[in-house]
């Protein structure tokens, strides 16, 4: 059917008119206490009129009558000709007996609802002399320059043959008649409407022919369509309803098929026979975004299209996501970390889906859980983390995170004592340390390795970077290494060469005092000692002075004087060291007894004094002490040609030679407390 300019205009209004008021006008008719179902046959038409041994394609469709949703699980058809013929929903048959069958369709569900259709089929007999044009079908129409290979099917009686065809492709058409059988193929360039005509004679003169008409267009024009309800996107909510509509209008060609294809998860995805502009209402039950479209195909196979996007909303509201670990918005680790995910979702129902995208090129596969747990990140770059969650009706919510990734950087491991290799005598302890580093500030694990023919025994303080005290009992060479591995596999070492050998342990012994001495606090004392080593030399040598002394140790055989400030007393130990760290020591008890420490002050010059050769300088000087003083004597500096003085104030002393002098200024009490007070001089030429 072909629609005026003014129909279609008023198509247009009233599809306005419709989408401006409320749809209480058209409320689903459907009546929701009905039990029947609702039936379309697809497939053949009424009154169809088929040759017998021509396949018949049966197919049908039923929908429940209250929602209109697809429905039908048991299915028969029957024939009052030929009975029982399937059980399904379609089939194909080409055995049906020659006459006018009344065939039946019958379709239940699981509820048993049931709805039926009747419809007649013509089954014609072969005829006894004939002809049937077969390709085209039926009437065709198509684009100039078309070409196609006619066909047809001849019926000649046992006995008989055929002494004449001709073909005929219409007046005007511009193609030739031809006598062969198969014309081969045929191109039609001329528009216009032609009959093909297919025509036999048999050997008794009988005449029969075939016709098909044939259009052929000078162009093609697209039909006419649009969806006219909704006439636009439409947002609704689960269950709501929908008038689905349509307007086409045929052009150049026929319309041959029409119909609406609706996507999968609609719920209406396996209507097939929407094949009208008009499907009427539509209960949308499932949440989602569905693209709905309505076609139109003319003879010449050209199909136009229009599509309405229906959005369904869900009854919750919309979702909320946000990462809750990591805490961070941005994470840096190392390749071969783990780190854990953590999302919230709002609300949580089965019908909103969750992704976890872990960044391009992580390597790590999406997740749909709101907790996916712990990631590990293998390879090195900078990965946006994002955490969305969607309801079917395409509302979204994402969230997002950094994760830096960097390559892991190997430890080191140094052994600082001993600093180099090390050469030490049979049965000597030695504590061995080490230090380490990461980079990244990794945990790491520590370990040293000693040679089991060194005779050393694994220890928990192996684990440690300082190892403690260990003894060589054995003799010969050994490498020692200190081990350090991070928590990523890496490892770092470093190695020492330690020679033992047979050796004779020095000896030492504190000449100075030689017994254990008592002395005032303050007082001067110098110790002396000897030292020798038959097997080698001696390395080192160490004064302590015991702990609370407030002395610090030396490292000669004969010490600069000593003053013990503190009352106590300490044990005095003279340790020397052979050159394979062999150890001899000796020790001798100091008793210091209390003693206030006298006082003593140069007061007539300042800390630096700059004369000329010649000059004289006047030299004074206080001091004091609670129990007396014994001595007090002037120093006036090695090669100042100047004597000693013992009295507080020598007064004015001449410097005749140059140089630089330290004078200093000596008191000891009457318990052998000493103090003293020191100025620089400088003579100059």
């Amino acid at each position: 059917m072909r629609y005026s300019k003014a129909t279609a205009i008023f198509l247009l209004a009233a599809a306005a008119v419709f989408l401006t008021c409320s749809e209480t006008g058209r409320d689903n008719p459907y009546d929701p206490n009905t039990e029947v179902l609702i039936l379309t046959l697809l497939s053949p038409s009424d009154s169809s009129v088929i040759r017998v041994g021509t396949p018949v394609l049966f197919k049908v469709s039923a929908r429940t009558g209250f929602d209109d949703t697809p429905a039908g699980s048991r299915f028969w058809w029957r024939s009052d000709l030929a009975g029982l013929l399937a059980t399904r929903a379609s089939f194909t048959t080409d055995s049906l007996p020659v006459g006018t069958h009344r065939i039946s369709v019958t379709v239940a569900d699981s509820l048993d609802r049931r709805g039926s259709r009747t419809f007649s089929l013509n089954i014609l007999p072969l005829p006894e002399f004939g002809v049937m044009i077969t390709q085209p079908p039926a009437d065709t129409t198509f684009i100039i320059g078309s070409a196609f290979t006619p066909a047809a099917r001849e019926f000649v009686p046992a006995g008989r043959s055929i002494i004449g065809r001709q073909w005929k492709f219409g007046q005007g058409s511009g193609i030739p008649d031809t006598s062969a059988a198969s014309p081969g193929e045929v191109t039609w360039n001329k528009d216009g409407t032609f009959e093909l005509i297919y025509q036999i004679v048999d050997d008794r003169g009988r005449i029969a022919a075939d016709t098909s008409v044939v259009h052929v267009l000078a162009e093609s024009t697209p039909p006419e369509m649009r969806i006219v309800s909704p006439a636009a996107d439409t947002a609704i909510v689960r269950n709501d309803s929908l008038y689905l509509e349509a307007f086409d209008q045929e052009t150049a060609a026929r319309i041959a098929r029409r119909g609406w294809i609706y996507p999968a998860g609609s719920g209406y995805e396996g209507v097939i026979d929407d094949t009208t502009a008009t499907a009427g209402w539509r209960k949308f039950a499932t949440p989602g975004i569905f693209d709905i479209f309505y076609y139109v195909t003319d003879l010449l196979g050209i199909t136009v299209a229009d599509t309405v996007r229906i959005t369904v909303h869900d009854t919750l509201p919309a979702p909320q996501a946000g990462i809750i670990r990591p805490h961070a918005r941005d994470t840096t680790i190392v390749a071969g970390d783990s780190i854990r995910f953590e999302g919230f979702l709002i609300p949580r129902a089965e019908s909103i889906t969750q992704k976890w995208d872990f960044g391009a090129n992580s390597g790590i596969p999406a997740d749909s859980v709101m907790i996916p747990g712990w990631k590990v990140f293998t390879l090195t770059g900078t990965f946006k983390v994002i955490y969305e969650a969607g309801d079917m009706s395409g509302r979204r919510s994402r969230d997002s995170v950094s994760v830096s990734v960097g390559a892991n950087q190997p430890p080191t491991a140094r052994i600082d004592q001993p600093p180099g290799n090390l050469s030490i005598g049979q049965g000597v302890s030695y504590t061995f340390i080490a230090s380490d580093s990461d980079p990244d500030n990794r945990p790491l694990r520590r370990y040293w390795l000693w040679p089991p023919a060194s005779g050393i025994t694994p220890s928990p303080a192996d684990s440690a970077a300082n190892s403690g005290s260990r003894t060589f009992n054995s003799t010969g060479v050994f490498s020692v290494s200190y081990h350090v591995i991070d928590d990523k596999g890496l490892h770092a070492a470093d190695t020492a060469i330690v020679t033992v050998s047979a050796n004779t342990p020095p000896t030492a012994t504190i000449t100075s005092p030689s017994i254990d001495t008592t002395l005032a606090a303050w007082a001067e004392i110098i110790f002396r000692a000897t030292d020798s080593d038959p097997g080698g030399s001696i390395g080192s040598r160490t004064w302590n002075f015991g702990a609370g002394s407030g002395l610090l140790p030396d490292t000669t055989a004969v010490t600069p004087p000593k003053y013990f400030g503190t009352a106590g007393t300490f044990t005095i130990t003279y340790t020397v060291r052979d050159n394979l760290l062999a150890l001899g020591r000796d020790s001798v008890l100091v008793t210091v007894t209390a003693n206030d420490r006298p006082t003593a002050m140069i007061t007539s010059l300042g800390p630096q004094n700059t004369i000329s050769v010649g000059d004289s300088l006047s030299f004074l000087a206080i001091d004091s002490d609670a129990d007396g003083i014994a001595s007090r004597s002037w120093n006036y500096g090695a090669g100042s040609g100047l004597p000693p003085d013992t009295i507080k104030t020598p007064d004015f002393r001449r410097f005749n030679n140059p140089g630089t002098f330290t004078v200093v200024y000596r008191v000891v009490d009457n318990r052998g407390g000493v103090n003293a007070d020191t100025v620089i001089v400088k003579v100059n030429p």
